[in-house]
C-alpha cells in the first residue's frame, strides 16, 4: 500500500515538471514587453538587435530564436502554431524558446507585403537570430513635367486627386508594383501614353516628356519681310516667299509683317492646334509729294533739335547730333537739292532714307570742310541702330575736285535710284560758279533701305547755314 502511494506521488510530480517545461517553450502573446511573475513566462526582452548579443544562452535542451523583419505589425507564425506580431521596430519583442527542436518553419505575412516562409536550422542550447525581410506589394511614383490641371490615368483609371511636392513633382502613393500604364491628358498638350515600372517600397521617379500642343503658321508674303507674333520676331521670309513657324502656342496673337519700303501689316489671328496659313499682300509705302522749303515759316514743318535757329533766308544747323527732318515725309526714288554754306568750315552731314520708329536706320553722308582734320572728303556711313562712329566710315572718296571754303555758297544735289545714291556739287560763288561736279556714287549691295526721309545733323561741332531744301519723287520700279 505504501509503495502504491509513493508511485502515485512520484508520477504526479513528474507530470507537473513536464507541464512546466512545456509552458516555458512557448512565449505568451504579450506585446508590451513585460512579464507576470508566477505564470512561468520568460523575463527576457529584446528591444533592438544589440540585445541579441547580451542574451544568456538557453538550457541545453532549448533552442532560442530571436525574430525580426523590416515591417511593423507583421504576423509571425512558427511551425503553423505559434503566432506573434512584430512591433514598430520590426522585432518580435520576446525571444521564442523551443524545447528539443532542431528545425523550425517560420512564416511572416502582412497584407501589404508578399508572404515569406523559411526553414530554419536551430541549435540546442544556443540563440538563432532570424531576420526575414518582406517585399512590398506597393510602391510610390514621383512624376515630373506634369502640367497644372492635367488629368492622370493609371491603368486606364483616372486619379481623383493627386499632390505636388515642394519641387512640383506629382506624388502618387500605394501603387501595385510592376509595369503600369500611364496616360497624361491636358487640353494644351499632346496626350502622352507610356509605361513605367513601379518598384517595391521605394519611390520611382519618372519625368514625363509631355509636349505642348502647338499650332503651325505658314505665312506667304514677299521675301525679306520679318514676321512678328505679339511683338516677338519669329523669322524672315525666305526667297521662296513662304515662312513656316512651327511652334506657335495656341491662342490669339497680333501678327505683324514688316518689310523695308512697305507699310507694316497687322492683324489679330487666333491659332488652334494644327496648321494655319495666312497670305499677306504688302503695300509699298507711297512717295510723298513734292517738297519745297525756304524756311519762311521757320521750322513749324520740321522735327528739329532745339539748338537749330531760323535766320533771314535760312536756318542755322548746329548743336546736338540728333536729326532734323521734314515732318511726315517718305521717299523711295527721288531727286533732291539744298543750298548751304559751311559757317565754321568743318563740314556738313545729311542723311538719306531715314526710317524706323526711332529714326535709327539711314544712310549718312559727311562732306568734310577745309578746317576738318580730314579735309575735303565725302564719307559714307550706314546706321542700323542709330549709332555712327565718325572714325569708321563705310566708304570714303576724295572731294577735292574744287576748293570748298566757309564763305562761299554751294548747291548739293542727290539722286536716289534703288540701291544707288549719286551726289553732285555746284558752287554758287567764285570762279567755278555754276559748274556741276559729281563727288561720289554710293551703291549698297545689301539694298538695306529703299525708302525714308531726308534730314540733317551734326557730327563733330559743325555749324552750317542751309537756305532751302527741294525734293522731287521719282516713280520707282520696285515690286508692288
Amino acid at each position: 500500500m505504501k509503495y502504491r502511494l509513493f508511485l502515485a506521488t512520484t508520477l504526479t510530480l513528474l507530470f507537473c515538471l513536464t507541464s512546466a517545461a512545456f509552458q516555458s517553450a512557448i512565449v505568451p502573446k504579450d506585446t508590451k514587453g513585460g512579464t507576470k511573475k508566477g505564470q512561468g513566462e520568460s523575463l527576457l526582452i529584446v528591444k533592438d538587435v544589440r540585445d541579441v548579443a547580451k542574451l544568456p544562452p538557453p538550457p541545453p535542451q532549448i533552442s532560442r530564436i530571436v525574430i525580426s523583419t523590416n515591417v511593423a505589425g507583421a504576423e509571425v507564425i512558427i511551425n503553423s502554431k505559434l503566432r506573434f506580431k512584430t512591433e514598430s521596430d520590426g522585432f518580435v519583442r520576446k525571444p521564442v524558446d523551443l524545447s528539443k527542436a532542431d528545425k523550425a518553419v517560420i512564416t511572416v505575412r502582412h497584407p501589404d507585403f508578399n508572404e515569406i516562409t523559411q526553414n530554419i536550422t536551430l541549435k540546442r542550447g544556443d540563440i538563432t537570430p532570424v531576420k526575414l525581410d518582406l517585399v512590398s506589394k506597393y510602391g510610390d511614383i514621383l512624376l515630373g513635367g506634369i502640367p497644372e490641371n492635367a488629368k492622370i490615368f493609371l491603368d486606364n483609371q483616372e486619379l481623383a486627386s493627386y499632390e505636388r511636392d515642394k519641387d512640383q513633382q506629382v506624388s502618387i502613393k500605394r501603387i501595385l508594383v510592376g509595369n503600369r500604364k500611364l496616360k497624361i491628358n491636358h487640353p494644351d498638350y499632346i496626350e502622352w501614353t507610356g509605361e513605367l515600372e513601379v518598384k517595391p517600397g521605394i519611390p520611382t521617379p519618372f519625368n514625363v516628356p509631355v509636349e505642348r500642343a502647338l499650332a503651325q503658321l505658314t505665312l506667304n508674303t514677299l521675301s525679306g519681310a520679318k514676321v512678328y507674333l505679339n511683338g516677338e520676331e519669329r523669322g524672315e521670309v525666305p526667297p521662296e516667299e513662304k515662312l513656316l513657324v512651327s511652334d506657335v502656342i495656341p491662342g490669339t496673337y497680333e501678327v505683324t509683317v514688316v518689310k523695308n519700303g512697305y507699310i507694316d501689316y497687322k492683324s489679330t489671328e487666333t491659332f488652334a492646334v494644327g496648321a494655319k496659313e495666312i497670305s499677306v499682300k504688302l503695300i509699298p509705302i507711297p512717295n510723298s509729294s513734292d517738297f519745297d522749303e525756304y524756311f519762311r515759316s521757320g521750322l513749324s514743318g520740321w522735327v528739329a533739335p532745339k539748338e537749330w535757329r531760323v535766320e533771314k533766308n535760312g536756318i542755322v544747323v548746329n548743336g546736338s547730333s540728333t536729326f532734323g527732318y521734314p515732318k511726315d515725309r517718305n521717299y523711295r526714288d527721288f531727286d533732291a537739292l539744298f543750298s548751304f554754306r559751311l559757317s565754321n568750315g568743318k563740314g556738313i552731314a545729311w542723311a538719306v532714307r531715314i526710317q524706323g520708329r526711332e529714326k535709327e536706320k539711314y544712310y549718312l553722308f559727311y562732306l568734310t570742310g577745309p578746317k576738318n582734320k580730314n579735309p575735303l572728303e565725302l564719307r559714307t556711313y550706314i546706321s542700323e541702330d542709330g549709332k555712327v562712329d565718325i572714325n569708321k566710315p563705310f566708304s570714303t572718296v576724295p572731294a577735292n575736285v574744287l576748293p570748298i571754303t566757309e564763305k562761299d555758297r554751294y548747291t548739293l544735289e542727290i539722286e536716289a535710284r534703288g540701291n544707288k545714291i549719286f551726289h553732285f556739287i555746284t558752287p554758287q560763288d567764285g570762279k567755278d560758279r555754276g559748274r556741276r561736279i559729281p563727288i561720289g556714287a554710293f551703291i549698297d549691295e545689301r539694298n538695306l533701305y529703299t525708302y525714308g526721309n531726308l534730314g540733317f545733323r551734326t557730327l563733330d561741332g559743325e555749324e552750317n547755314f542751309i537756305e532751302d531744301l527741294h525734293i522731287r519723287p521719282i516713280e520707282s520700279s520696285e515690286k508692288k
